[in-house]
């Protein structure tokens, strides 16, 4: 019996050493994962920038340069004069554009002068005619890492082409026709590489310095519309995102640790519970099919004052039983471990002592 008794103290210990493993492997799991899974939500960083403001604006000056005359003695006139068709030669336009922004970004302006040839209903202004002319042709400039970009453009326009064409149109089909050349500034913004903002969609392209030249009069004077020619808003925040490669690092560490953690528990749950298994399972089947034979006992006798005698076998003490009449006794000495079934009759007491370690080499 002693060497029962440390017998099942060294087992107990085992167990409770395994059981010890097994809840410092799971916290250092709880750990680890409760890391990674913090890394895996930070994986992706944005770029944190407020929106900023930026402002453009445009200007238009031109001279109206005439053909020899004897009335004027200038050989250009002015803005804002009446001009008759007849002394005009052409018209030097200075197209100016300026962009300004409160921080250093990356962006590509394309911009081109054109012009518009319109010729319209007198009446109901509804257009009949628009040809589209090139005056400067397609151009490109570029901030880069500086908050103002300046754009100078001159050229000249040859009025007389251009009111010939439409009086040619008035004349052809016979029509009271208004026609005017519109000319603007068109300019196509974009950010590019490098850049922390992004224009809003539908703001990238702008119609500035836009002047309307009218045709097929007597006397002229142009029209400037001013009311584009300076806006600010604001550049967003470009939703740019990139990965954290350090936290990737060592979220897949976490991760190789985790998993190496969970094959330690299972392997420390089996081992603790493979043999005390064994165990439960034989008494429970032999708890269920003799149940009316079988007696629970939270007490354990004496057994110095009685001779023990040991059988090897469960079918024997059933046999004991069927001679003598008396119920078997069941004890457990450690739970899911270790007990003994006996029968006690007067000073002798039939005993089957059971572990984990008899039932597994049985088995």
């Amino acid at each position: 019996m002693r060497n029962a008794a440390l017998d099942h103290h060294f087992n107990e210990e085992k167990y409770q050493l395994c059981r010890s493993r097994m809840i410092i492997y799971s916290v250092f799991l709880a750990i680890f994962l409760s890391v990674g899974i913090f890394l895996c939500h930070n994986l992706v960083k944005r770029i944190d920038v407020a929106p900023i403001k930026y402002c453009d604006s445009g200007s238009v000056d031109y001279r109206v340069y005439l053909k020899e005359n004897e009335f004027y003695s200038e050989a250009f006139l002015p803005k804002g004069m009446s001009y008759p068709t007849t002394a005009i030669d052409y018209i030097e336009f200075n197209y100016n554009y300026i962009f300004n922004i409160d921080d250093l970004t990356n962006m590509d302006f394309d911009y081109e002068i054109l012009g518009d040839l319109i010729i319209e209903n007198n009446t109901t202004k509804v257009t009949a005619l628009k040809n589209t002319y090139t005056l400067v042709d397609h151009k490109s400039k570029q901030l880069k890492g500086s908050n103002e970009i300046v754009i100078n453009e001159k050229f000249k326009v040859d009025y007389t082409e251009y009111n010939t064409f439409a009086n040619k149109y008035r004349t052809t089909y016979g029509v009271d026709a208004n026609s005017y050349l519109k000319v603007y500034m068109k300019i196509k913004r974009n950010t590019i590489d490098g850049s922390k903002y992004t224009l809003d969609s539908g703001k990238d392209t702008i119609i500035l310095n836009q002047v309307n030249i009218p045709l097929s009069e007597r006397q002229i004077e142009m029209k400037i519309d001013t009311q584009n020619n300076k806006t600010c808003e604001e550049l967003k925040f470009s939703d740019k995102q990139y990965i954290n490669y350090t936290n990737l690092s060592f979220a897949l560490l976490c991760v190789a640790i985790s998993l190496y953690l969970i094959k330690k528990i299972r392997y420390t749950y089996k081992r603790m519970l493979r043999r005390r298994s064994i165990y439960d399972q034989y008494i429970n089947k032999l708890l269920k099919e003799y149940d009316r034979l079988i007696v629970v006992t939270k007490t354990l006798i004496d057994f110095r004052k009685y001779n023990i005698i040991k059988v090897p076998e469960f079918e024997e003490l059933l046999d004991v039983r069927d001679n003598l009449k008396v119920p078997i006794n069941y004890y457990c000495y450690v739970k899911h471990y270790k007990g003994i079934l006996y029968i006690k009759n007067e000073d002798d007491i039939y005993a089957l002592f059971l572990s984990s370690e008899m039932l597994e080499k049985d088995k």
